[in-house]
Formats: structure tokens, C-alpha cells, sequence
């Protein structure tokens, strides 16, 4: 649930604000509201609350819990108090700010990524203001690669290079795009026509991913393509299922080395795993639990029956077999977690660790 801040500084952005804060509700946001002044009396049931102390410590208190914030306030007062605070476009929050009348809401900081864009649309509807709207690709009505990015869950590998991608688009060139395996290409959508599809994986190695090509000049993409010309711009999709096993004991670190090694010897990116899976042996296994707690992932473990249940094709030990009792552990794994799915990584065994990826079909939706 997305979490929402409203603050008003005089009685008629209180009232404006306490519209909003309704509409906001409808929505299942969790909306707090706040004024700040010595003059603005409030009801004793009103759902704002008074700041006792400076704006300074409202801001440091409030914008590291919030995923949006909404001044009703000249823009000045909220460049001044959200300014200490701006760190980066993947963490900072959504700000709007609307003048006291209604007049106007502007989208002032992370406008895409954080969602103020559409902050402000639903803003302005709600109290029938003007939104305003700066960013490139909205005044010029081009593909958002960060919007789309977050509207489909998808992690952007390198945000300077987004900007890039986002310049070309306004030049009004052409940018090639593919995705890698398990996409399923998004039917009876209209795509953007300045995006070019090939039905590939990424020309840098990198599986399982949606790419854009970048190239360094404004050369043809085609030509350019899969030479130094172009540098690939990945968006991740969470949908890569890890099995792994390890020896008793075996340290977090060591399995974290060499985990990071496998994955990069067959162009997966972590940040596409979305969780790991093991036989049942190894549920309190420390090394795998630091692992995986560390990457902020899932754990799910198997019977070892399961386990032999598992349809398809893997490969065996005679080792493995001997110790739990089922032929093979990570592959077996992988794929009873992603459903079946397809392997876009087999057994890698060293220093004790082992790990298969799997990957689940996925698409994306560009309406």
C-alpha cells in the first residue's frame, strides 16, 4: 500500500487538502495529513494534524516513509524543504505541489520513476486544478523507458543510460528493442513506432531480459547493433528461479561468490532472481539463509519425494544421491519452483555450491 503525505500551510489548503486526502483513500492509500501554521485552527475531528516542531524536522521525520508528497504551498516552500533530502531518482518521493487556491498542480520531483506524473493527474482531477507536467517525454509525447519500466515491474540496469534512450526518442530516432527467453510477445497492443523489435536475446549475452540498444552515435541502429557502437540498456524482469544446494556448513560468503560467478558466466542478472529454492535438508542450512536473507529472497525448501517427482530431464550424482537421496537438488528444485519453466541455467557445481536457474514465460504491456 502506497503511502501518501498532504501538508497545507493556510485554512483553504486545508480544505483542499482534506478533499484529497479522501480521494486518495478510495484508492487504498494511506494517506496522512499535515498543516503548518500558528494561524489555521483545526477541528477536533479533522483528519490533519498539527507539525509542532520545524518543517526541517517534519521533512527529515516523514520523507523517508513516504512513497509521495503533496505541498499545497507556493513551490518555493517545498524546493526548500524537500532539497536536503533528494538523494536519487529510484529513491526519491513522488512531490506535487499545488498553490493554495487550486489553482495549478505541478509535478516537481520524480515524475516517472516515483509516480508524480500521475500524482498530479489524480490531483488535479480531484480538485479541479491544471496539472503541470514538464518532463521531455510527456511534453513531447514520447516512449517513457522508466514509466514503462515501473508499470511492468521491471528493474532498470543503468539510469544515466535510460536518460540516453530517453534523449534519442525526443531527437526522434529509432531505438531496436528485443526481450530473451520465456517473452511472449504483447498482441494487440499499439507500440510505440519508434521502437524497432527483434525477437532475441540481448547481443551483450545477458539472458532472459528486455533490452533497448543505445547506440554512441545517431548511426543506424541496425548497423550499429552488436558492435562497440551500441551499449545495451537491460530492464530486468523478476521471474528467474533459483535451486541450489551447497555442503553442510558451507559459508554465506562462498556461496555468494560463487553463485555470483555462475550467474555471470551465463549473462543472468541477480537482480532478476525472484526466489531460491533447496531440498528440506537445507531449510536451516546458515550459509543459504545469510544468502538469500542478504538478496532479499524467498526460501522455499522440498521433500526429497518431491523432489523425484519432478518432470523432466536432470542431470544426475551419484554423490548427491547417496547424501540426500534424490539424484539432483538444484535443477529438481528450480524447477518445481518456477512450475516446470524453462532452464536457461543447468547444474554449475564448484567449491561445494551448486545452482540452476529456471525462467517462467513473461510480457509486458506497453498500454
Amino acid at each position: 500500500m502506497k503511502k501518501t503525505g498532504i501538508i497545507a500551510f493556510t485554512e483553504h489548503g486545508c480544505v483542499l487538502g482534506e478533499k484529497l486526502l479522501r480521494d486518495l483513500q478510495k484508492q487504498d492509500q494511506e494517506v496522512y495529513g499535515f498543516v503548518k501554521s500558528k494561524y489555521v485552527e483545526l477541528p477536533e475531528k479533522h483528519p490533519f494534524r498539527k507539525v509542532k516542531g520545524t518543517l526541517r524536522e517534519w521533512a527529515e521525520e516523514w520523507i523517508p516513509r513516504l512513497d509521495g508528497i503533496i505541498f499545497f504551498s507556493a513551490t518555493g516552500i517545498a524546493v526548500r524543504t524537500i532539497a536536503p533530502f533528494v538523494v536519487s531518482k529510484k529513491t526519491d518521493p513522488a512531490v506535487v505541489v499545488i498553490d493554495e487556491q487550486g489553482s495549478y498542480a505541478i509535478s516537481l520531483l520524480s515524475g516517472h520513476l516515483g509516480g508524480a506524473n500521475e500524482l498530479t493527474e489524480f490531483a488535479a482531477e480531484s480538485i479541479g486544478a491544471q496539472p503541470v507536467i514538464t518532463t521531455g517525454t510527456d511534453v513531447n509525447h514520447t516512449f517513457a523507458v522508466d514509466v514503462f519500466a515501473r508499470k511492468n515491474n521491471l528493474v532498470i540496469s543503468d539510469m544515466e543510460l535510460a536518460k540516453e534512450m530517453a534523449a534519442l526518442l525526443i531527437r526522434g530516432k529509432t531505438i531496436v528493442w528485443g526481450a530473451g527467453e520465456g517473452f511472449v510477445f504483447p498482441k494487440e497492443q499499439t507500440i510505440p513506432a519508434q521502437l524497432r523489435f527483434r525477437k532475441t536475446e540481448s547481443p551483450d549475452g545477458k539472458q532472459g531480459t528486455l533490452w533497448f540498444a543505445i547506440p554512441q552515435s545517431d548511426r543506424e541502429q541496425e548497423e550499429a547493433l552488436g558492435t562497440e557502437q551500441t551499449r545495451m540498456l537491460h530492464l530486468y524482469p523478476k521471474n528467474v528461479y533459483l535451486g541450489v544446494g551447497c555442503r553442510k556448513n558451507t559459508p554465506e560468503e562462498k556461496i555468494e561468490t560463487q553463485i555470483q560467478k555462475y550467474l555471470s558466466e551465463h549473462g543472468i542478472a541477480a537482480e532478476q532472481i525472484i526466489l531460491a529454492a533447496s531440498i528440506d535438508l537445507k531449510k536451516e542450512e546458515p550459509g543459504l539463509l545469510a544468502f538469500c536473507e542478504k538478496y532479499h529472497l524467498p526460501f522455499v525448501t522440498y521433500r526429497g519425494e518431491e523432489l523425484e517427482k519432478a518432470k523432466g530431464t536432470f542431470t544426475p550424482s551419484a554423490f548427491v544421491s547417496k547424501i540426500t537421496g534424490v539424484d539432483n537438488v538444484c535443477e529438481r528444485s528450480a524447477s518445481l519452483a518456477c512450475d516446470g519453466g524453462t532452464f536457461i541455467m543447468r547444474k554449475q557445481a564448484a567449491e561445494g555450491v551448486t545452482a540452476a536457474c529456471t525462467i517462467k514465460k513473461w510480457s509486458v504491456s506497453f498500454e
